[in-house]
Protein backbone atom coordinates (compact mmCIF):
# COMPACT_ATOMS: atom_id res chain seq x y z
CA UNK A 1 0.00 0.00 0.00
CA UNK A 2 1.29 3.46 -0.93
CA UNK A 3 1.64 5.52 2.23
CA UNK A 4 3.47 8.55 0.86
CA UNK A 5 1.95 11.07 -1.52
CA UNK A 6 4.48 12.94 -3.62
CA UNK A 7 3.28 16.35 -4.74
CA UNK A 8 5.32 17.00 -7.84
CA UNK A 9 3.36 19.72 -9.61
CA UNK A 10 3.77 23.46 -8.95
CA UNK A 11 2.36 24.74 -5.67
CA UNK A 12 2.04 21.17 -4.36
CA UNK A 13 -0.85 20.30 -6.64
CA UNK A 14 -1.41 16.62 -7.29
CA UNK A 15 -3.65 16.91 -10.36
CA UNK A 16 -3.24 18.89 -13.54
CA UNK A 17 -5.19 19.74 -16.65
CA UNK A 18 -3.33 19.40 -19.93
CA UNK A 19 -4.22 21.41 -23.00
CA UNK A 20 -2.98 19.70 -26.17
CA UNK A 21 -3.63 20.82 -29.73
CA UNK A 22 -2.59 19.47 -33.11
CA UNK A 23 -1.55 20.65 -36.53
CA UNK A 24 -0.78 24.39 -36.25
CA UNK A 25 -4.15 25.75 -37.34
CA UNK A 26 -4.60 29.51 -37.60
CA UNK A 27 -7.17 29.17 -34.82
CA UNK A 28 -4.15 28.69 -32.52
CA UNK A 29 -3.49 32.44 -32.80
CA UNK A 30 -6.68 33.26 -30.89
CA UNK A 31 -6.29 30.25 -28.60
CA UNK A 32 -2.75 31.23 -27.55
CA UNK A 33 -3.94 34.80 -26.97
CA UNK A 34 -6.62 33.49 -24.58
CA UNK A 35 -4.16 31.16 -22.88
CA UNK A 36 -1.66 33.99 -22.38
CA UNK A 37 -4.33 36.26 -20.85
CA UNK A 38 -5.42 33.58 -18.38
CA UNK A 39 -2.05 32.01 -17.57
CA UNK A 40 -2.87 28.68 -19.18
CA UNK A 41 -0.04 26.76 -20.83
CA UNK A 42 -0.60 24.51 -23.80
CA UNK A 43 1.21 21.88 -25.82
CA UNK A 44 1.03 22.38 -29.57
CA UNK A 45 1.92 19.48 -31.85
CA UNK A 46 3.05 20.83 -35.22
CA UNK A 47 3.46 19.16 -38.60
CA UNK A 48 6.56 20.78 -40.05
CA UNK A 49 5.73 19.64 -43.56
CA UNK A 50 2.27 21.17 -43.51
CA UNK A 51 2.93 24.58 -41.96
CA UNK A 52 1.93 27.27 -44.44
CA UNK A 53 0.75 24.74 -47.04
CA UNK A 54 -2.95 25.31 -46.39
CA UNK A 55 -4.80 28.59 -45.93
CA UNK A 56 -5.86 27.48 -42.45
CA UNK A 57 -2.30 26.70 -41.21
CA UNK A 58 0.17 29.05 -39.58
CA UNK A 59 3.43 29.72 -41.41
CA UNK A 60 6.80 28.55 -40.07
CA UNK A 61 7.90 32.12 -39.32
CA UNK A 62 5.07 32.46 -36.78
CA UNK A 63 6.02 29.48 -34.62
CA UNK A 64 8.68 31.03 -32.37
CA UNK A 65 6.72 34.14 -31.36
CA UNK A 66 3.24 32.62 -31.36
CA UNK A 67 4.05 29.69 -29.10
CA UNK A 68 6.56 31.47 -26.84
CA UNK A 69 6.06 30.21 -23.28
CA UNK A 70 4.20 27.10 -24.41
CA UNK A 71 5.41 23.63 -25.32
CA UNK A 72 5.88 22.79 -29.00
CA UNK A 73 6.21 19.19 -30.11
CA UNK A 74 6.78 17.47 -33.45
CA UNK A 75 3.68 15.74 -34.81
CA UNK A 76 4.99 13.98 -37.93
CA UNK A 77 6.19 15.72 -41.05
CA UNK A 78 3.16 15.17 -43.25
CA UNK A 79 0.42 13.83 -40.92
CA UNK A 80 -0.26 10.62 -42.87
CA UNK A 81 -3.43 8.66 -42.25
CA UNK A 82 -2.70 5.26 -40.74
CA UNK A 83 -5.56 3.84 -42.81
CA UNK A 84 -3.67 4.61 -46.04
CA UNK A 85 -0.32 3.21 -44.93
CA UNK A 86 1.06 0.03 -46.43
CA UNK A 87 2.33 -2.68 -44.13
Amino acid sequence: MLRTIYKVFPEGKHKVLTMSYDDGDKADIRLVELFNKTGIKGTFHLNAGRLGNDSDKIIPEQVKDLYAGHEVAAHTLTHPSIIRQSY
